[in-house]
């Protein structure tokens, strides 16, 4: 129900381009559905520049890109099992991730056998 709601919402905002903004607060959901129980809208002050239109093509070339990346740099990496940064670099490499793993850790030079870097500039490429 909450995610028709976004959808209407989205719908709204493309037919009229001179909406800025929509609030919604609070959203209720309950079995029955759900329901905003205030909305604020506010226009824009000048029309809004044309927005590009996206080929099919080009959103699934991007959402490729978010959603199956060659690589993946872990930002707060860690050795130390029971880290949030443990956890996701045991999810990745435990998951079979195929592309290449980047740990980023300015205090460990290795973590899970890979070459771990002091900043996330230092990540080649």
């Amino acid at each position: 129900a909450v995610a028709e709601q976004i959808g209407r919402v989205s719908e709204l905002v493309a037919d009229f381009p001179e909406i800025a903004e929509v609030d919604l607060n609070p959203v209720i959901a309950t079995p029955g559905g759900a329901v905003a129980a205030d909305i604020r809208v506010i226009l824009a002050t000048e029309m809004p520049k044309e927005r590009r239109q996206y080929t099919r093509e080009e959103i699934l070339a991007s959402m490729r890109r978010l959603m199956q990346p060659r690589s993946v740099a872990v930002i707060g990496a860690s050795a130390e099992p029971g880290k949030i940064g443990n956890s996701v670099m045991r999810n990745l490499v435990d998951g079979g991730f195929a592309g290449e793993i980047h740990p980023v850790n300015p205090k460990s030079d290795d973590i899970l056998g890979r070459k771990a870097y002091k900043s996330v500039t230092d990540v080649p490429g």
